[in-house]
């Protein structure tokens, strides 16, 4: 089939699977992949979200990094959870957290649980095993990386990291859904409230999409926006850039309005249950086709700019 020129459509139907899959080639030869299924279709579950994290810098008192994420569905879920600090040093981050503070709350604001050197949580053993059904990479066997794994119902969590010894540095704050593939339990969105910053502290967060096809994501740098909810000292204008694992720039933009799909943005963003963005505003949005693997995405300000800025990831139905 062709659609209005000049782009190329088609589609391929399987009723086994319950699976339409179709590619889109423009009149430059890039092609967009997509897929869809029926609600009972059994790679339903295999397409989702397994790993969200983000780098972000985090410090003493009032200077956390704060990260929220969504878990769907009707039954409880095992997640691990990170705060990685002295081994993110170990990869050469100079400026990285030596002793993260880790506290997770729920939408009720109680404690969930809370972790200050995963050596000390007594479960290391399942720790470590955890981490490499996750795929995630070891920590220092000595290190004070701070870790959580819990068994958490459907709802929206918190995790609060700051510096354990008033040292402010770089983290990485990690979500790991091990659950395996399930229609009925989903890690959906992932969001950070941090600073952006220049040079070795950018605000970044990576995502693994699982499966075998692509996933539909939307993904928001939100700057002057948070200015109606009182925040001061937001971010002018985010840039928000998506690579590849590779470190290739997939996808790029400063200002969502401009965009040519602004419409398909503000009505995503609307079906996630993402506040809204004013009209015209230079906050920055993409939404985007994933294929399974490894992608980041990162903002910085224009202009060198620094500021806060809340970096939000979402599963797209």
């Amino acid at each position: 089939m062709t659609t209005a020129a000049p782009q190329t459509f088609t589609a391929t139907v399987s009723a086994e699977l319950a699976r339409i899959t179709a590619a889109m080639t423009d009149a430059k030869g890039t092609t967009t992949q997509f897929a869809g299924f029926g609600a009972h279709a059994p790679a339903l579950g295999e397409q989702r979200l397994v790993t969200l994290s983000t780098r972000t810098t985090a410090g003493a008192g009032d200077e956390v990094a704060i990260v929220g994420f969504t878990l769907t569905g009707i039954e409880s879920k095992p997640v691990l959870i990170r705060a990685v600090g002295p081994t993110h040093g170990s990869f050469g981050v100079a400026t990285a957290l030596t002793a993260p503070r880790l506290v997770l709350y729920n939408r009720d604001l109680a404690v969930v649980g809370r972790n200050t050197g995963w050596t000390t949580s007594g479960t290391t053993a399942t720790i470590v095993a955890a981490a490499a059904r996750a795929g995630a990479c070891p920590l220092g066997a000595t290190s004070a990386d701070s870790v959580l794994l819990l068994t958490l119902a459907p709802g929206a969590y918190t995790a609060v990291v700051n510096a354990a010894d008033d040292q402010t540095g770089v983290g990485l704050v990690e979500v790991y859904d091990l659950s395996g593939a399930s229609v009925d339990q989903k890690l959906t969105n992932i969001s950070t409230r941090a600073m952006a910053g220049a040079g070795d502290a950018p605000l970044i967060a990576g995502l693994v999409v699982g499966g075998s096809v692509p996933k539909r994501v939307l993904i928001r740098a939100a700057g002057l926006a948070l200015a109606q909810f009182g925040l001061t000292g937001v971010l002018a204008q985010p840039q928000l850039t998506l690579r590849a694992a590779g470190s290739a720039t997939v996808s790029q933009n400063a200002g969502w309005s401009a965009s040519l799909d602004a419409a398909l943005i503000a009505d995503a963003a609307g079906r996630v249950g993402a506040f809204a963005f004013p009209a015209g505003s230079q906050d920055a949005a993409l939404g985007v086709n994933l294929a399974p693997g490894s992608d980041t995405a990162q903002v910085a300000g224009v202009g060198g700019r620094t500021g806060i800025v809340l970096l939000e990831v979402y599963e797209l139905p």
